[in-house]
């Protein structure tokens, strides 16, 4: 299949849908397409996925940071008294 311009991730689902329907090749070979658009799919929900992940992993480092900060405080306030 041969597109004009290329075909990126960052396509729009409306502006892919609207391309498949309007190239011949797509009606010819809709399995491939199909397969294509679940791959585009499956694709953006990992990387959404690890987005969450990673903020998740942050928050949970900034919490582990605070506590480390919290107790270094207090261990510092034990050895002044």
């Amino acid at each position: 299949m041969k597109w004009e311009k290329p075909l990126t991730l960052d396509l729009g689902i409306q502006e892919l849908k609207q391309k498949l329907l309007s190239c011949k090749a797509y009606l010819e070979d809709e399995e491939f397409d199909c397969n294509f658009l679940d791959t585009m799919i499956e694709d953006r929900r990992e990387k959404e996925e690890r987005r969450e992940k990673t903020e998740e992993y942050r928050k949970k480092e900034e919490e582990y940071r605070k506590e480390i900060e919290k107790y270094g405080k207090e261990a510092e306030e034990c050895r002044l008294e």
